[in-house]
């Protein structure tokens, strides 16, 4: 008996590990998505702000920064997928712990938001900035300024 108590609790501590490593991981390339962000959006500011850069500098810049966007997108929806194999290991050992509807993963939801999980929120901020992006690599582009010479 004390043999799979122990067992139990090494895959509890497991999923418990792994758990906190992917949430981490996911948050962690949030952060350093932000930075490079940062950093390309100045980097576009000031091939903008060179005139001798030409217009593909800052087109090239804003073209890596929806690049980046993609990656890290995809970085994250790999992250996620894990993270989901995850919890539902650790539901069914909510289970085995908790009576029915107990515990953290199996408590019932009151409000079923589907923007409320880093599930969707993460996702929409990688594709808001990619497509923002390549709005920018759009603007610095030789067709915003056929597109003002045709509109005089």
């Amino acid at each position: 008996m004390a043999v799979i108590k122990r067992q139990n609790d090494d895959r509890r501590d497991y999923l418990m590990d792994m758990y906190k490593l992917y949430h981490g991981h996911i948050n962690s390339m949030l952060n350093y998505f932000l930075i490079v962000t940062g950093l390309i959006i100045n980097a576009y500011v000031q091939c903008l702000a060179n005139k001798d850069l030409g217009w593909y500098a800052g087109s090239l810049t804003a073209s890596l920064g929806a690049f980046l966007a993609l990656v890290f997108f995809l970085v994250h929806m790999r992250s996620r997928d894990l993270l989901e194999t995850i919890e539902n290991g650790l539901r069914s050992e909510e289970l085995l712990l908790f009576e029915k509807g107990g515990g953290f993963l199996n408590a019932p939801v009151t409000r079923k938001y589907w923007f409320n999980r880093h599930k969707y929120q993460f996702p929409i901020a990688y594709g808001a900035f990619g497509l923002a992006f390549l709005g920018m690599a759009l603007f610095a582009s030789p067709l915003a300024s056929l597109k003002q010479f045709l509109c005089r």
